[in-house]
């Protein structure tokens, strides 16, 4: 076989998968997910903190020693549950960008009691979300990385 036989035959070769292997592409579109994450996040910690303000209140109301001025208005518990639990629902169907969050929300799915039809969606986002991580890994940073 003469040189330019073998060439063209290792350029017909098939490329192994991991030859492909992109880590600055999949960590921008890693990246792309996080922005939306952050939000969703900052709105499920608004309504918890909400959440706990009138649990608060209302406790130290009941107690008659509460010795401050309320001077915001909340909703009532009623509407503050129903405000963290769209919150909890968002953020669960918002695409991750770390299997840190993929893991909590499978952890947090559970909470709220959310129906058979809410639950198929979020159970949809998550094989959604990790299917995408392992679709697009990003290089390993850190002291074992460096050293090799």
């Amino acid at each position: 076989m003469t040189a330019l036989q073998t060439f063209i035959e290792q350029c017909l070769d098939p490329i192994p998968g991991d030859a492909l292997l992109d880590t600055h592409y999949n960590m921008l579109a890693r990246r792309a997910r996080l922005d939306p994450w952050r939000r969703a996040e900052a709105k499920k910690r608004y309504y918890d903190a909400l959440r706990d303000a009138e649990c608060a209140l209302s406790f130290q109301i009941g107690q008659s020693s509460l010795d401050v001025e309320v001077t915001v208005p909340l909703p009532s518990r009623d509407r503050l549950f129903e405000l963290a639990k769209k919150a909890q629902y968002d953020l669960l169907l918002t695409p991750a960008e770390r299997k840190a969050d993929v893991d909590w929300k499978d952890r947090h799915k559970k909470y709220f009691g959310f129906s058979q039809s809410e639950m198929a969606c979020i159970e949809r986002a998550i094989a959604s979300d990790r299917a995408f991580i392992a679709a697009h890994p990003t290089a390993r940073t850190g002291r074992r990385a460096r050293q090799s």
